[in-house]
């Protein structure tokens, strides 16, 4: 059985087989109260916000507020007070156990490195000890290593991103979650759901009157996908391009071949190719570009200005990831998609701890979370009509 939450849906798989159910309001609230105040680790022995106030935090009445909290209570998660106020309690039977995180390098992944920083004191946070395993190697040898040392075997790890040789890793029948990266099917994880986010990003677009939208990929002109990209537009391993064709075929508009630039992996690179394209055609006529990541915005940006191209009075600029500090960068405040980062990190260790509290009773039965991105508007994107104006 494999379970996939979404925003206000649960679907469940099973033997092929797909059904679905609406959540309720009450299971949304006791959902976030868990992420807000239970997972976190911050609140311990502390008493929750009134009744009224959680009321009006999530849009809705004292009474599913109450119900939540009850549900959560009966977990052991919350006890009553005096008072008829509610406190996050830690049991004092807590068994701390030894969690490995895999991380990429900071020069490899900065996103990755910072989460997989943060999951690491919330484990610590709640009692737990922890084992950084930090590289650029993707056959987990350091993590087989540390599992062969007598005394000092992990109960389970997470894993941030793609750095990871899962085959490996469940040969040593070693609880494990996956935290970021775009799902990988039969595991337990936390996936950022890429594709809706670049819907909303390509419908923002759109409803700002543009309809020359170019894409930039995160991959080099000569990669091994490209040959797939020209054949169909469409291939799995990039789910925000996949959200960037559904956009436009919604609006009842061609992908074309011409607004597709690859911009390699940074900010160098997407110079060079915006560059080179702005050289040969004036990016074919695009008045928008949705760019895959926000350093390849960057650099995008960064080629535009200095063929005199106003942001966003010329052409409109969206990215992907909201990794740029908009007081450490020379040009207008970048609209991008918020990946909710802080809530993978936390959701990825509610399941871990999860499971091994009480491990699923089938071994095909997996918890997995497909986060939707939130879309940040800032000073980069601006109407056709706005832009023609000034």
């Amino acid at each position: 059985m494999f379970f996939i939450r979404t925003q206000g849906m649960v679907k469940r798989y099973q033997h092929g087989k797909e059904k679905t159910m609406r959540q309720t309001k009450t299971n949304d609230v006791r959902e976030a109260i868990r992420r807000d105040f239970v997972i976190s680790g911050n609140y311990y022995n502390q008493l929750l916000p009134a009744e009224q106030t959680l009321a009006e935090r999530f849009g809705v009445s004292i009474i599913t507020v109450r119900r939540a909290v009850e549900a959560l209570v009966h977990e052991g998660l919350l006890e009553k007070r005096q008072g008829s106020r509610t406190a996050v309690v830690m049991p004092e039977s807590v068994v701390s156990r030894r969690i490995g995180v895999m991380i990429p390098e900071r020069q490899i992944s900065s996103f990755y490195f910072k989460m997989g920083a943060q999951i690491a004191n919330l484990l610590r946070c709640r009692g737990h000890q922890v084992q950084i395993f930090a590289g650029k190697d993707t056959d987990s040898r350091e993590l087989l290593q540390f599992q062969n040392n007598s005394g000092t075997r992990l109960d389970g790890v997470i894993v941030c991103g793609y750095l990871a040789n899962h085959r490996l890793i469940r040969e040593q029948r070693l609880p494990y979650v996956l935290a970021g990266g775009e799902g990988w099917g039969e595991m337990d994880g936390v996936s950022f759901d890429l594709r809706s986010g670049a819907v909303k990003a390509v419908n923002c677009l759109l409803e700002l009157g543009h309809r020359r939208i170019m894409f930039v990929s995160n991959y080099f002109e000569d990669g091994p996908h490209i040959e797939s990209l020209r054949d169909n537009f469409l291939f799995a391993e990039t789910a925000r391009f996949a959200g960037y064709c559904e956009a436009l075929r919604n609006a009842r508009l061609q992908v074309q071949p011409e607004l597709i630039v690859h911009g390699g992996s940074g900010k160098r690179s997407a110079y060079l190719a915006i560059n080179r394209r702005w050289k040969s055609d004036r990016l074919g006529g695009a008045t928008a570009i949705f760019a895959s990541t926000d350093l390849l915005a960057e650099g995008i940006m960064q080629a535009l200005t200095e063929h005199g191209v106003r942001i966003p009075e010329d052409i409109s600029i969206f990215g992907c990831d909201n990794q740029l500090d908009p007081k450490d960068s020379l040009f207008p405040p970048l609209s991008t998609l918020d990946l909710r980062y802080d809530e993978v990190a936390a959701r990825a260790v509610d399941i871990m701890l999860r499971k091994l509290d009480s491990p699923p009773e089938e071994e095909d039965m997996y918890i997995c979370y497909y986060l939707i991105p939130k879309l940040l508007i800032r000073s980069t994107v601006a109407g056709i009509n706005d832009s023609i104006n000034q």
